[in-house]
C-alpha cells in the first residue's frame, strides 16, 4: 500500500540579485530578518500534519510497523504525523486492507478521515464507480452507506474522527470518481445528513476551494445544520470562509 503525503508549503519571498561590480559577476546581499511573534493573537489552528493509504498500485510493497513507527512516531529520527486519510471503498476485500494502517495510525495517536472517491457503482447514474453522478433516489442509501462504513471501522478498532461525502466533486477525473454540483451537495446534507450519526460529517472536499459552491450550503441552514467540517483544498488558494466562521464550522484543508 503506498501513503500519498500531504504536504504543507510555506514560500518565503526572495531577495533579487544585484550587479555589484558592474562586471558579469553578482553578489547575493546579507539580509538580516526579524520575526516577531504575539503568542496573545491566534490566526488558525492547525489540527496536524499527515498521510493517505488511498490506493493499492502494483510493485510496491506492504507497510510495515516500522514505516509507521517512523512517520506516526515524535523521537528522533521520525516524522511525527498525526493525520491519516483513508478511501471509504465498496470493495470488501480492499475494506479489509484498509484497517491495520488505521489501527496503526491511530495505536500512535493518529486521527483517520475517510473519503469516497465515488458511490458504489450501482447508486450511479452510469452504473460505473468511473464518471457519473449519484443517482437522486439512491441518496437516502447512500448516507446509510456512509455511516455503515464508520460503524465498520469502529468495530474493527479504527474509529473514525469524520467521513466526507464525497472527494472532489468539483471535476470528473478518468479514474474513479463522482461529480455533484453546489446544490445537489446541499440536498443531500439537508435531506440525508442527518443520517451519518456514527461519526461526524464533511463536505464537500472541493479541487478549486470554489467558495461559491461552498456558500450554496451554509446558506441553507438544514444542510448546514447537518455538516460538522467543511473540507477544502489549497489548490484552489487559501481562503478564509466568512460564513464557515460565523457558524462555528471547523475547516479542513
Amino acid at each position: 500500500m503506498v501513503l500519498y503525503f500531504l504536504l504543507v508549503l510555506f514560500i518565503q519571498p526572495g531577495c533579487s540579485k544585484k550587479n555589484s561590480n558592474g562586471g558579469g559577476g553578482t553578489s547575493t546581499p546579507v539580509v538580516n530578518a526579524e520575526i516577531i511573534i504575539n503568542t496573545g493573537v491566534t490566526y488558525q489552528t492547525i489540527k496536524g500534519f499527515g498521510c493517505a493509504t488511498v490506493f493499492n498500485p502494483p510493485n510496491t510493497t506492504a507497510y510495515t510497523t516500522e514505516d509507521f513507527d517512523r512517520l506516526f512516531g515524535s523521537g528522533s529520527g521520525q516524522v511525527g504525523f498525526n493525520i491519516l486519510r483513508i478511501r471509504i471503498a465498496s470493495d470488501d476485500t480492499w475494506r479489509a486492507t484498509g484497517i491495520k494502517p488505521c489501527q496503526m495510525g491511530i495505536q500512535r495517536g493518529a486521527k483517520v478521515f475517510g473519503s469516497p472517491w465515488s458511490p458504489p457503482a450501482r447508486m450511479k447514474t452510469n452504473g460505473n464507480i468511473i464518471g457519473g453522478k449519484l443517482i437522486t433516489d439512491s441518496s437516502a442509501a447512500y448516507a446509510t452507506y456512509l455511516n455503515d462504513f464508520a460503524l465498520y471501522m469502529a468495530a474493527n478498532g479504527a474509529t473514525l474522527e469524520a467521513v466526507s461525502v464525497q472527494n472532489e466533486p468539483d471535476w470528473a477525473p478518468n479514474y474513479e470518481g463522482c461529480e455533484w454540483t453546489g446544490t445537489e451537495m446541499r440536498d443531500f446534507l439537508k435531506n440525508h445528513g442527518n443520517a451519518i450519526t456514527a461519526t461526524r460529517l464533511i463536505a464537500p472536499e472541493l479541487v478549486n476551494n470554489n467558495q461559491i459552491y461552498v456558500n450554496t450550503i451554509l446558506n441553507d441552514a438544514a444542510a448546514a445544520a447537518n455538516l460538522d467540517i467543511v473540507g477544502t483544498s489549497v489548490r484552489g488558494g487559501i481562503v478564509e470562509n466568512a460564513m464557515a466562521k460565523s457558524l462555528g464550522k471547523e475547516v479542513l484543508g
